[in-house]
């Protein structure tokens, strides 16, 4: 399978960290690592 290199990119206090989590815990959810 083809990996992806995700990155999130703002300024501080504008919710990358929140979206990472987001994206981790959905992609868990799909079965991938």
């Amino acid at each position: 399978m083809a990996s992806a290199f995700i990155t999130f990119e703002g300024i501080d206090g504008c919710g990358k960290s929140t979206q990472m989590r987001m994206l981790a815990s959905h992609l868990r959810m799909l079965g991938r690592e």
